[in-house]
């Protein structure tokens, strides 16, 4: 009888603790939705296969695509800085990818093949003619996997800080394996992740692992980034545990093979950069690379004229 009423009790308190977790996971989304948009572009919405896709558009002229990194924290809103100028010249279309800002956040398992899939159905039914691609970090791979497929939709590509080729083949580790189980758990699972992306760990982050000047990381870009990683709770959650699941990999040796796409690499001054971009040299030794000094991960944050200027000049 005693035990049982110990069980009954326990339980009480499971349903309490659980019941408080859950308030607070959405007092977090809630809080980041009322957090007012940083866009700079003239919004619209694309109707994809697999949900609705937000993208900006802006300027005239031949067609260039800005892809953000694929994470939770990150959105077309990123590329604020370089927009306007490159608008200039050329027809600007910034898209938020699936799963991350404005855009839908289906239960669905996203892969690598997923975003490559994207790319090409947004040029061919949005942008409609071959586009200059700028993306960023492991956006970066799919873009190449895209122009590699299909060499008609894409005229020139500009990578970003791209990540590691070793790296993006790499099998998932055990303690990867091990977060994407616990993330997985209702509730719960919810508030590791929301610690793991609260103010406090994405600013360490930023200032520690991202930017060479930390001075440059401006109010408005954290609360972008703060905002992306919440605005939409739980459903966040998928895209993290399909990095860490390994889902998200792909195989750029074969890619820079057979791809005949112009390629380009922008780095910021960090040496663990520089020397990713040497990885995919010694592949094809046709890419250009450019080092923006005084830059982390983010040149076209930290030092947008120098980028739009890097991009100009290759084009023209």
């Amino acid at each position: 009888m005693k035990k049982h009423s110990e069980l009954k009790t326990f339980a009480t308190l499971m349903g309490i603790g659980t019941g408080i977790v859950h308030i607070y996971n959405k007092y977090i989304q809630k809080t980041a939705e009322n957090m007012p948009s940083a866009s700079v572009s003239n919004e619209f919405t694309f109707d994809w296969e697999f949900g609705q896709v937000t993208y900006g558009k802006n300027g005239k002229g031949s067609p260039l695509l800005l892809i953000h990194d694929v994470s939770p924290e990150s959105s077309k809103d990123e590329w604020n800085k370089v927009i306007r100028s490159l608008a200039s010249c050329h027809t600007v279309f910034s898209i938020d990818l699936p799963g991350c800002g404005k855009s839908s956040r289906n239960n669905i398992k996203y892969t690598g093949y997923f975003y490559v899939r994207f790319i090409n159905d947004f040029i061919k039914f949005v942008v409609k003619e071959p586009a200059i691609i700028v993306a960023s970090r492991l956006s970066a791979a799919y873009a190449l996997e895209a122009a590699a497929l299909n060499k008609d939709c894409v005229s020139e590509l500009f990578l970003v800080n791209p990540l590691s080729i070793s790296g993006l083949q790499r099998t998932p580790s055990r303690k990867n394996k091990i977060l994407r189980h616990i993330l997985q758990v209702p509730v719960f699972g919810t508030l590791i992740y929301n610690m793991l992306v609260s103010r406090e760990a994405m600013y360490d982050r930023l200032i520690n692992r991202s930017y060479n000047n930390p001075f440059k990381l401006k109010i408005e870009d954290f609360d972008t980034s703060y905002k992306n990683a919440h605005i939409a709770g739980s459903a966040n959650k998928d895209l993290v545990c399909a990095v860490l699941d390994g889902y998200m990999n792909v195989n750029l040796e074969a890619v820079l093979k057979k791809i005949e796409t112009p390629i380009h690499i922008i780095t910021g001054d960090f040496p663990s950069d520089i020397k990713i971009a040497k990885e995919y040299t010694s592949l094809d030794p046709e890419i250009d690379c450019y080092a923006v000094d005084d830059a982390g991960t983010f040149p076209y944050i930290e030092q947008p004229q120098r980028f739009t200027e890097i991009i100009s000049e290759v084009i023209s």
